[in-house]
C-alpha cells in the first residue's frame, strides 16, 4: 500500500525517485528525540573550531538558488552491504512544513537528510528498497551539529547518532543496498538535481563509510578531521575550500545552473 503524508504530497509527486514512497512512510513512524551572503565556501565552521585548524572552511548551500553538488557513480559509492553517512550541519533556515533538506543522497539507493512534519523537526534516512526511519530532533537555526546515521544490512537496522550520541534505531528487514549506478549528491537530490531537495544551511566534514560504525567509533572521531585513508573510510569531503575527496573516491562538481561563487576564508 502506498503510504503518502499530505504535507509531502505536493513535493513527492515531483520526486522520481523510487524510495519516495519509502520516505513518507518513514516520516510517519519516527520515534521521538525528546532531549532536548553568496560564497560557497564559508569560514564558518564546526562549534567555532572545535575541529583541527586545518579545518578552515564548510560548504554553505542557497536553496533559493537551487544550488546542488553530485559526484558520478564509482564502486566506493556503492557499498551494497553496512553503510554510515555523517556530516556537521548548520542550518540557516529551518525548513517549512514538507520541505526535505538532503544531506546525501544516492537515487534508488541511500539518503539522509532533514525534514518538518505537522511542526516537528526530524532526521530521516531511507535505505532502498525497504528500510529506514526518523527521528524527532530540532536542530535548530545557526548551531552546528553532528548527524550520523547507520544501516547494518544484517539486521537491517538504521541508528541515530547526533553530537556523537547514540539517539534511537529504526528496525526494517534485512537486505542489500541496490547498486543503481546513479550519482551520489550532497547537499541537494534528484537526477538532475532538484532545487525542492536542496539544503539550507552548512555542510562540514561529510563521511561515507562501507561499515556500520559504533557508538564508540562515530564519539572517537566525530570532532576530529581524518587523513582520508582509515580503513573502510569510502569518501570524505572536508570542504576546505575544495571539492576535492579526501580518500580519492571523487570530485564534486556543481550545478553548473546555480549561481556559485568562490569566496576564501578569512584569515
Amino acid at each position: 500500500m502506498q503510504l503518502v503524508i499530505p504535507a509531502l504530497a505536493s513535493v513527492l509527486a515531483n520526486d522520481t525517485d523510487s524510495d519516495s514512497d519509502l520516505l513518507a512512510a518513514i516520516l510517519q513512524t519516527d520515534i521521538p528525540q525528546t532531549d532536548g551572503n553568496s560564497s560557497m565556501f564559508s569560514p564558518d565552521i564546526p562549534f567555532g573550531g572545535t575541529l583541527p585548524p586545518s579545518n578552515i572552511a564548510s560548504l554553505e548551500f542557497k536553496r533559493s538558488l537551487s544550488q546542488s553538488t553530485s559526484v558520478n557513480d564509482n564502486p566506493s559509492l556503492s557499498p551494497t552491504g553496512d553503510l554510515t553517512m555523517e556530516a556537521w550541519v548548520k542550518v540557516k533556515t529551518a525548513p517549512a512544513n514538507g520541505d526535505l533538506y538532503y544531506i546525501i543522497e544516492k537515487q534508488g539507493a541511500y539518503n539522509f537528510g532533514y525534514t518538518s512534519e505537522a511542526g516537528a523537526k526530524k532526521l530521516f534516512v531511507s535505505i532502498a528498497p525497504n528500510t529506514g526511519g526518523a527521528v524527532t530532533y530540532d536542530l535548530g537555526v545557526g548551531l552546528w551539529h553532528h548527524v550520523a546515521a547507520v544501516f547494518s544490512a544484517l539486521p537491517g537496522t538504521v541508528d541515530f547518532y547526533i553530537d556523537g550520541q547514540y539517539v534511537s534505531t529504526q528496525t526494517g528487514p534485512d537486505h542489500a543496498i541496490p547498486d543503481t549506478g546513479t550519482p551520489v549528491h550532497v547537499g541537494s537530490a534528484g537526477n538532475p538535481p532538484l532545487g525542492i531537495y536542496t539544503f539550507d544551511g552548512f555542510l562540514d566534514e561529510v563521511r561515507l563509510w562501507r561499515t556500520a560504525r559504533n557508538a564508540g567509533e562515530i564519539a572517537a572521531t566525530y570532532q576530529s578531521q581524518l587523513v582520508g585513508n582509515e580503513q573502510d573510510l569510502n569518501a570524505y569531503w572536508q570542504f576546505n575550500d575544495t571539492f576535492t575527496d579526501s580518500s580519492f573516491t571523487g570530485t564534486l562538481a556543481f550545478n553548473p545552473d546555480s549561481s556559485f561563487t568562490y569566496t576564501p576564508p578569512a584569515n
